[in-house]
């Protein structure tokens, strides 16, 4: 998309974002919303000052996942709230990590329709990954660097951990 808006990135650019991003599958989809926003600050030319100004991955990707949740209706935030941490794979002495989950599942959350409502929302803001029937976060980042989400999962760590064991 950058290339047919004429933009230019400054050399090295992407590969650092890249970098940044780490060897997962879904960075690709975390660097649209990036590239926006520097696109939006610099028209033409996406630069290291735009990068480092927006904090770098890690912290642009903290704010665009904590603005996406804030701007779900108040009465789907607990479903937000729940399906995310459907998403992740509470790590038993190593990391948590994102979890592939059948979209079936995790219409067993909440009304069907407002669970496909609000993975749509999250799969256009580019925070989940929707790949045939199932649905996964887009990136580790988000599991270990937005603050909400890690809240929720150490305030459910047990409860979680209990719960998938019982449906095993």
């Amino acid at each position: 998309r950058l290339a047919l808006a004429g933009a230019t990135v400054e050399e090295g650019l992407l590969d650092r974002l890249l970098s940044d991003l780490g060897d997962s599958p879904g960075r690709v989809a975390l660097v649209e919303p990036l590239l926006s926003v520097l696109w939006n600050r610099s028209p033409g030319r996406i630069t290291y000052a735009e990068y480092r100004s927006v904090g770098g991955v890690q912290r642009f990707l903290q704010e665009h996942a904590e603005n996406v949740f804030m701007q779900i209706a108040p009465s789907d935030q607990a479903l937000a709230r729940r399906t995310l941490t459907e998403l992740v794979q509470i790590g038993e002495g190593f990391s948590d990590t994102r979890r592939r989950v059948h979209l079936d599942s995790l219409r067993q959350l909440g009304e069907p329709a407002r669970v496909d409502e609000l993975i749509s929302r999250l799969a256009s803001q580019r925070l989940v990954i929707v790949s045939g029937d199932f649905v996964e976060l887009s990136h580790e980042i988000l599991i270990r660097d937005w603050p909400r989400l890690r809240e929720w999962l150490t305030a459910n760590r047990e409860d979680i951990l209990t719960q998938r064991r019982l449906l095993q």
